[in-house]
């Protein structure tokens, strides 16, 4: 199992040696929950997204995702920019 994965709408990392059947849910005694600050839970989810279409071959649909998630990165640089007083230059983010 890997150190760390998205199951049911969380992000969980793995304290104790857990098998391919043990989620979360089912051994969560072998399991901790993630925490993150809400904004970077759009940007996780569509980027776990494109990869599983990458795996599955579907990598037009997987771009739109990273695409969808670059600019979910840039809002959030533009509201700090704008909380902290200073804007950044625009930046062209590239695969």
């Amino acid at each position: 199992m890997a150190d760390q994965v998205y199951h049911n709408g969380e992000f969980w990392q793995c304290i104790e040696a857990a098998g391919v059947n043990e989620s979360p849910t089912s051994n969560p005694e072998k399991w901790e929950r993630l925490k993150m600050p809400a904004q970077f839970r759009r940007v996780l989810t569509l980027l776990t997204h494109a990869h599983l279409l990458e795996l599955d071959g579907q990598t037009d649909k997987a771009l739109v995702r990273r695409t969808e998630a670059r600019q979910a990165i840039e809002d959030l640089v533009r509201y700090a920019a704008n909380r902290e007083g200073w804007r950044p230059r625009p930046t062209v983010i590239t695969r």
